[in-house]
């Protein structure tokens, strides 16, 4: 999970993330509610402003082991947004049954598509999904207990580790100490 304020950062963590996978050839789904990576090269580029995404049409793109999607979810309504999610993660589910793919799965805005009120009760068999949002305690509970790490950005990055940790009632300390990093330090990440 990349987690933090808006303007902190996520985005470009995340377009840094979806370059690598563009660039070693492996095949992910973008979901991106708010456009904000729109024009990014490499994806198929599906929905918009105009229509959403048609999720038998991702799956017809993601068919094809050298097609990524990146599905703009702008045109569809935030209560229609879990709708669409819940009838695309069983089709990604068997084509990643039947194929082991798409490698990753990024969900923007993960707490407008998973409102922690919802629950998806298949999650177990969606590995490799990033989930990228500002309130980790908004997403719902199910993804959040399958998140392995967290990144959180920003200038304060301990608050979002708090929301995180309050909404998986964890209430030991994290096992590392934050890092800072200057802007524009590509340092490694382990």
């Amino acid at each position: 999970m990349i987690a933090g304020p808006s303007g902190s950062g996520k985005t470009t963590l995340a377009t840094s993330l979806l370059e690598q996978l563009v660039k070693n050839g492996y095949q992910f789904c973008l979901l991106d509610p708010e456009g904000d990576y729109e024009g990014f090269e490499g994806p198929v580029e599906m929905g918009g402003a105009a229509r959403p995404p048609d999720p038998n049409e991702i799956i017809k793109v993601l068919q094809q082991p050298d097609r990524s999607v990146s599905a703009n979810l702008l045109s569809l309504p935030l209560d229609e947004r879990p709708v669409f999610l819940a009838r695309l993660i069983p089709l990604l589910q068997d084509l990643r049954t039947r194929f082991g793919r798409p490698h990753q799965l990024i969900i923007d805005e993960s707490h407008h598509l998973l409102p922690k009120e919802s629950d998806l009760p298949s999650w177990k068999s969606i590995r490799g999904t990033i989930f990228i949002t500002v309130e980790p305690d908004s997403v719902a509970a199910g993804p959040l207990r399958l998140v392995k790490v967290l990144v959180a950005t920003g200038r304060t990055p301990e608050r979002t580790i708090a929301r995180f940790k309050r909404a998986l009632g964890i209430n030991h300390p994290p096992s590392m100490s934050p890092v800072q990093l200057n802007e524009g330090h590509e340092g490694p990440v382990s």
